[in-house]
């Protein structure tokens, strides 16, 4: 347990300063951009992300399968199997790599019909071409990856990365302030995208030198065959969690135009960036929950469940509502007014993350426990849902009904489909009570954001603005919440973890 909770808390705080030293460098490089570049060059990078997504579908949970096969063999130091298992990973990343490429050529000449817009933008198939090979390629080294993931050494992968990322936001400033040209932006991201790999290629060579040894290695077909079998139970969901991730970007670019793309991709890399630093504090606090979740009985787990949800409530909730407040005044000193959105798309795509935050305590459980055997239909479902009723609205509203479309599909299919069968099948008691309480609390922050908006808008300073939009939030909640046995369960958790960290 010692151990796990030291590697738990070397995790984090390697995985978090680089993030937030990663985030500084990326909203520089991001205001070079901006800047440099016309608004119809940031639209691409968001769009072609989002391409590139749905093309990695071909990935089709290999990843999650294979990480999860590798504890059992690593613990036991069963070096055979970790060689099988590995050399069966290279084979099917370096598949995916290469039909990513194929699926490129072919999409390129179509470009033109996904990519809306007034302005030309010249070389556009190049430039889409360089963001599929750049994909690709990460592929052909991500077998590596997974080896140091699945042995609680994230922390390396993490180190690396981020260290060349910002290395990489470093040099497209540089070439962007020299060249303003789009291609040197792309180019250097190419670049230290390979650096990246071979670095953790290399390292993942040293720790574990037996891979040289055992790549003759293969699985029998009986593991192969079971292999197919574990990641068909995943495809559904990763199909249907990349329609409802990636879908809006193309639909936005495809009918609106590309540069409502780049104006939406300023809001969601600010998003992006909180959610990765929530993750890593969550992941801090419930990197333990798989091995409580197999020794404890129905009551404790429930104790565990309302209380990370609790907390997950809590931070996305403020988060959510420091979005409302704060979005417009960030993205007007960042870039200026013209690259402001309507308020109402922010107040949707902030009700959306405050959603997308609360189904990861119930998601988690479900995976822990076999129950997404049953609720494989939810993601599918979903995601029509989300592609209908995104496409309708948008024609409705514009941009903002791109955004009702995927809150319609939270609200009629995602909320309650984990929580339901997490209740039935895992606890044994009535989801009902829950349901309850998640609407009430709902509500509760509804109030809250009401009231910060309010009093953050009389506000002249963006400073003060931050501090008051943070505090109030916090502290409205604490008085809500503090004195409930969840709070208290989350609260004594987060002190054994730096009593851990002491004794280490």
């Amino acid at each position: 347990m010692a151990g796990r909770t030291r590697n738990t808390m070397k995790n984090m705080m390697v995985m978090l300063v680089m993030q937030l030293v990663t985030v500084l460098a990326s909203f520089v490089c991001r205001t070079f951009f901006v800047k440099l570049l016309a608004t119809e060059y940031l639209g691409l990078s968001g769009l072609f992300t989002n391409i590139i997504a749905v093309l990695s579908l071909s990935e089709l949970g290999f990843g999650s399968v294979i990480i999860v096969n590798l504890y059992k063999p690593l613990a036991e130091n069963d070096q055979e199997q970790i060689c099988k298992l590995m050399n069966f990973y290279r084979k099917a990343y370096t598949a995916v790599g290469l039909f990513i490429i194929a699926c490129g050529l072919i999409l390129a000449p179509f470009l033109d019909y996904l990519v809306k817009t007034d302005a030309e933008i010249p070389y556009l198939k190049g430039y889409f071409l360089l963001f599929i090979l750049q994909s690709a390629t990460s592929y052909f080294f991500a077998y590596k990856r997974s080896i140091l993931t699945a042995s609680q050494q994230e922390y390396i992968c993490s180190a690396v990365s981020q260290t060349l990322g910002i290395v990489m936001n470093l040099l497209q400033i540089l070439f962007l302030w020299i060249t303003r040209l789009y291609i040197s932006y792309l180019l250097v991201a190419i670049f230290t995208g390979l650096c990246n790999n071979i670095i953790i290629s290399l390292i993942a060579d040293k720790k574990f030198p037996f891979l040289k040894e055992g790549k003759k290695l293969q699985l029998d077909k009986s593991q192969t065959k079971n292999m197919f079998k574990n990641v068909s139970s995943m495809m559904l969901h990763k199909i249907g969690n990349t329609v409802i991730s990636s879908t809006d970007n193309i639909l936005i670019s495809s009918i609106l135009g590309v540069i409502y793309t780049g104006l939406y991709s300023n809001y969601l890399l600010i998003m992006n960036v909180i959610t990765q630093i929530i993750t890593i504090g969550l992941n801090a606090v419930s990197a333990s929950v798989g091995d409580f979740n197999a020794r404890k009985n129905e009551t404790e787990k429930k104790e565990l469940f309302d209380a990370l949800q609790m907390m997950s409530s809590w931070i996305f909730g403020m988060s959510s509502i420091c979005f409302v407040c704060l979005f417009q005044p960030t993205i007007g000193i960042w870039f200026g007014e013209k690259y402001l959105l309507d308020f109402s798309v922010v107040v949707v795509i902030s009700v959306n993350f405050y959603i997308n935050g609360l189904l990861r305590v119930p998601g988690t459980f479900s995976d822990l426990n076999g129950v997404y055997v049953k609720t494989k239909f939810k993601p599918v479902a979903m995601a029509i849902i989300n592609l209908t009723t995104s496409i309708v609205c948008l024609k409705i509203w514009g941009l903002v009904g791109v955004f009702i479309g995927t809150l319609i599909s939270y609200l009629l299919v995602g909320v309650w489909v984990d929580p339901y069968f997490v209740f039935k099948d895992v606890f044994k008691i009535s989801s009902r009570r829950y349901f309850f309480g998640l609407v009430g609390q709902t509500i509760v922050l509804g109030i809250i954001g009401m009231v910060t908006y309010g009093i953050v808008g009389l506000i002249p300073f963006y400073v003060g603005k931050v501090a008051v939009c943070v505090l109030l939030v916090n502290a409205l909640l604490l008085l809500c919440y503090g004195h409930t046995k969840s709070f208290k369960f989350i609260f004594q958790r987060i002190k054994g973890l730096f009593r851990h960290k002491k004794v280490s």
